[in-house]
């Protein structure tokens, strides 16, 4: 009974499952009539698909033949690119400046063509032709992107029209600052561009502005020295020696050379402290055994010390490096004038005078020819001695004691009426020298000028009241007065 239930109730569901497919059948007919409608649409759809896809495969076709040319164009410009620069490298300028202007006319990429008058300007910049150089870095700049480093080079190059002709400040300083500015904004990092626009201000000696460029370095790259030494010759130049002599002393810890510790050398004599002075000297000549400054700063310590023969020794140093020396030559001659050498001494000033001494400021000029002067009146060269002090005189009318010796070597020569002149002139500048007064005094009283002579014995006896001579002419000439 349960196997019949079984088989009844199987075949119930077969006759459901016949009325289901029914409806499927009732519309076959429709759906056939669709099927075909919808495969006429999908074949012109393929049509047209086939036909923009041969449109995209020329188009990539097209594409791909463009950038090989570009590349076959690419491949050519940076071969001729890359034998113009070799050439640069090889000083072949003008087979550079040919290939070069050969890419500029040719390319007609704007990015190409600025490269080249890029690398033009900077070819013409090395044969200093500056001019060309800002006119190709401009052009190079119109014809493509604003560029940092071009703005710096047209920057730098306007400085230096400007430093070579200082008469167009305004207008090469003003295109220099402009450029730098420019070259600022697109890189703030940009560290020769502030460097170099410090270098501007200090030209215009606006040495406030300049130190904030400067500031602005440091702190871009602490690592490099160039603006802790421009800062250090500020302060030294401004006499803040402290701080001139911090920043030298950072720079040279950065990376040592021979003016910096040259420099410090100075700071510390400046200030007096000769020991590190010294030091600093020496590490100079370590770093460049032909630094002859260093020699004669040496030399000077050790006079200074009185140790005479270590300042010899350095003062012919600094004469091996450069024979011509004119402060080595007139310092060692110092040195044997103060050893009583006189002949040695005259030799040494001859030879600085030969040495084009018109280089040098007339201040020392004056001092060298009023040595040259003691040592010949020393040597009794009289005629020689009165044509150099009188030349020293006239370089240096502070050199007043010119015109006492010139009065001595008159008295010599018993020219008394121009000894006395010279004396009363030196007197008018020189009013505390009591024995300039007992010379003059002694002169007037030979040429029976007594009052004048009593006069300046007065002067004399005033400034040295115990001078024995002065005190035994006056009272001689009482009986004559009287």
């Amino acid at each position: 009974m349960q196997y019949g239930e079984s088989t009844i109730s199987s075949f119930q569901n077969i006759s459901s499952l016949n009325q289901i497919d029914e409806p499927l059948n009732q519309n076959y007919e429709s759906n056939k009539k669709h099927s075909k409608k919808y495969q006429q649409k999908s074949e012109k759809d393929i049509q047209i698909q086939v036909v923009e896809d041969q449109q995209a495969v020329d188009n990539y076709q097209k594409e791909q033949e463009g950038y090989q040319y570009f590349n076959s164009q690419y491949q050519t410009f940076e071969e001729i690119y890359t034998k113009a620069t070799k050439n640069i490298k090889l000083r072949k300028y003008d087979e550079a400046i040919q290939q070069l202007n050969e890419l500029i006319i040719v390319t007609s990429d704007s990015f190409q063509r600025s490269k080249a008058k890029t690398q033009l300007g900077t070819l013409f910049q090395i044969i200093q032709k500056d001019d060309l150089a800002i006119e190709l870095y401009i052009s190079s700049l119109q014809d493509y992107i604003l560029n940092d480093k071009t703005h710096l080079n047209i920057g730098i190059l306007y400085l230096q029209k400007f430093l070579s002709n200082r008469q167009e400040n305004n207008k090469y300083v003003s295109n220099a600052l402009n450029h730098l500015n420019q070259s600022i904004k697109l890189n703030p990092k940009n560290y020769e561009a502030n460097f170099n626009i410090a270098c501007a201000f200090l030209e215009q000696n606006n040495q406030s502005q300049a130190e904030v460029y400067l500031n602005k370095c440091m702190k871009i790259d602490s690592k490099n020295p160039n603006a802790y030494r421009i800062l250090a010759g500020i302060f030294h130049e401004t006499k803040k020696f402290e701080k001139a002599k911090e920043y030298y002393i950072s720079a040279v810890k950065i990376r040592p050379i021979d003016t910096d510790y040259y420099n410090l050398g100075l700071v510390c004599m400046t200030m007096n402290n000769f020991i590190e002075a010294q030091q600093f000297f020496i590490k100079c000549i370590s770093v460049n055994q032909d630094f002859s400054s260093a020699y004669i700063n040496l030399g000077l310590i050790y006079f200074m010390n009185n140790e005479y023969e270590e300042a010899e020794k350095y003062y012919l140093g600094a004469i091996s490096i450069d024979k011509n020396s004119f402060e080595a030559l007139s310092n060692l001659g110092n040195l044997y004038f103060h050893k009583k050498l006189y002949e040695q001494a005259e030799e040494l000033y001859i030879k600085a005078k030969q040495a084009d001494y018109q280089l040098y400021n007339s201040n020392q000029n004056a001092f060298l020819l009023l040595n040259l002067g003691r040592v010949q009146y020393e040597i009794q060269k009289f005629d020689d001695a009165l044509s150099n002090l009188m030349i020293a005189f006239q370089l240096d009318q502070q050199l007043y004691f010119s015109l006492k010796i010139i009065a001595d070597i008159y008295i010599i020569q018993n020219e008394s009426i121009k000894a006395e002149a010279f004396l009363e002139q030196y007197l008018n500048h020189e009013s505390n020298d009591h024995d300039a007064y007992f010379k003059l005094a002694n002169i007037q009283n030979k040429t029976l000028q007594y009052t004048k002579a009593n006069k300046n014995l007065n002067q004399c006896l005033k400034l040295k009241p115990n001078h024995a001579k002065a005190l035994k002419m006056q009272n001689e000439l009482k009986n004559v007065i009287e």
